[in-house]
């Protein structure tokens, strides 16, 4: 399966050609398909090669400190393809290791709106668009 980065997330490939790209592109409204190819957009195989950067959550600790005004308990890590591990300065984790470690793991991407998630790491170990 191919993915397209956009200006505004990471989508689902549907067909491909040289001159225009066909995806899914999820609205309100329901599931729309999109045509457009650019400069901007970038294409790979697989989900977190898109992303920009992956985050483990601990939802327990974001319930219990949101009241005072704390950010959510989260650590950042980056991707490498080619081992196939999310690293960051100390550590690193298989996808075993992060689902066993976090509540959620995210990938997200930054857009001019800011950091955004855009798919979920599943108990299946596969990461799914949101």
């Amino acid at each position: 399966m191919k993915y397209i980065r956009t200006e505004s997330g990471i989508y689902e490939v549907v067909k491909s050609n040289s001159r225009s790209t066909e995806f899914i592109y999820p609205t309100k409204k329901g599931i729309r398909f999109c045509y457009r190819q650019n400069n901007k957009c970038k294409f790979a195989d697989t989900i977190e090669e898109l992303c920009d950067e992956f985050r483990g959550i601990w939802i327990n600790y974001w319930e219990r400190e949101k009241e005072s005004e704390q950010e959510d308990a989260h650590e950042e890590y980056h991707y490498d393809k080619e081992r196939d591990v999310f690293y960051d300065d100390f550590e690193e984790l298989t996808r075993e290791e992060a689902i066993e470690k976090f509540d959620i793991f995210y990938g997200a991407i930054w857009t001019s709106k800011g950091l955004i998630f855009v798919t979920k790491l599943n108990d299946d170990l596969r990461f799914k668009l949101l």
